[in-house]
């Protein structure tokens, strides 16, 4: 779950919808309600901040809470039915969680400071540990756990951080090289630099042209660039790949395009500009050379992948709600679903979308809600 920053803050509160896809102009544009179904609340099970989520294929919800260094497990109704780890090195125990997902009845959760996978039975025992060598933890960051044996990852590799391409490739654990399924531009959303204090990095603001989700099963890898085509009119181009990096289709979907005023982005470049010069000087200094003003907003939010191939496209907005362009598993348009702002979409299928929601007080629910066509 990504934080807004005080800039993406800023952004809401200009931001015109930036939507309408080819077939919904085509059609006629299609809406989902969404039912509620099942609310695992925060308040009543006492969750702290939520670092991820999964849901198997029978809906059981695992829940990673990092700061309690365990994951707790919600049955479909959400009911707690079991929690696995706790603090420590030994089995079963976590040091960090960076990641989780399930296969059939097994979650798996990655530890990326132990460097292992532990591998949970359905009753929350400990079936198995894999460990990740030492010497490829530098190269490689594991994103997904396949049954085999491999795993999805983020490679890393002795190129500078300027010209090194950001890979994720299926890797055997312990080897750093594998089969590429995406590489895309380095450096494309941040700024780095190495001073005599270590390695420093900010975000760049205005981003949203181009994302890269995996589904939690890690079966599908969708990427979503937007184009800019005319004065007006703007184009997703939506790639989904499987986990062989085969293409399974790529669809354009066409959008609004809504301007930036000068002033606008002056002011939010100018603001985070001050604070890096306050805290570090040379990143603020290669923030100023590396970031350039837009002529339109970025027009995607977030995107959510489904191990049944469905997509999430959440688009800017200026109001209180966020309007979600759906997708089915060949990337034709299904229809519009409108949620809170407060509300992210943690996981999708053709039917359900799982909803990650944050109150005034940072306290966090997770809800499944069912998709009914109006």
């Amino acid at each position: 779950m990504n934080r807004t920053s005080w800039w993406q803050e800023s952004l809401v509160a200009f931001l015109a919808f930036a939507h309408v896809s080819t077939a919904a102009t085509a059609q006629q544009v299609r809406w989902f309600d969404v039912i509620p179904e099942m609310r695992v609340d925060g308040y009543t099970h006492d969750l702290v901040p939520i670092d991820r989520i999964a849901v198997s294929a029978r809906g059981t919800i695992a829940i990673a809470q990092g700061q309690d260094f365990a994951v707790r497990l919600f049955d479909t109704l959400g009911k707690h039915v079991g929690t696995v780890g706790k603090k420590g090195k030994g089995p079963g125990e976590f040091e960090s969680i960076a990641g989780l997902g399930w296969f059939a009845d097994s979650l798996w959760v990655y530890d990326n400071r132990l460097r292992r996978f532990t591998i949970f039975m359905s009753d929350g025992r400990v079936r198995r540990t894999v460990a990740v060598s030492a010497s490829s933890t530098t190269l490689v960051t594991p994103m997904v756990l396949y049954p085999g044996g491999s795993v999805l990852a983020h490679l890393g590799g002795p190129l500078s951080r300027e010209n090194r391409p950001s890979i994720w490739a299926k890797v055997r654990i312990g080897q750093t090289t594998g089969l590429v399924i995406s590489a895309l531009s380095p450096n494309e959303h941040k700024v780095e630099v190495d001073t005599k204090r270590g390695h420093a990095e900010v975000g760049l603001p205005f981003r949203g042209n181009r994302f890269r989700e995996y589904s939690s099963d890690g079966s599908r890898i969708a990427i979503v660039t937007a184009f800019v085509e005319g004065s007006q009119r703007g184009v997703f181009q939506v790639v989904t790949l499987n986990a062989n990096g085969d293409t399974l289709y790529s669809r354009n979907h066409r959008f609004n395009l809504t301007a930036l005023p000068k002033s606008v982005g002056d002011s939010i470049i100018d603001r985070q500009y001050a604070g890096l010069l306050q805290r570090n000087p040379e990143l603020a200094a290669e923030y100023k050379k590396r970031v350039r003003l837009p002529q339109f907003y970025p027009p995607i939010r977030s995107v959510t992948s489904g191990n049944d191939g469905t997509l999430a496209v959440a688009l800017r907005t200026q109001s209180q709600e966020v309007q979600h362009l759906l997708l089915d598993s060949r990337g034709e348009y299904r229809g519009h679903v409108t949620l809170p702002i407060t509300q992210f979409i943690a996981g999708i299928s053709s039917n359900h979308i799982w909803v990650l929601e944050t109150d005034q007080y940072d306290v966090q629910s997770v809800s499944r809600l069912r998709l009914r066509p109006r």
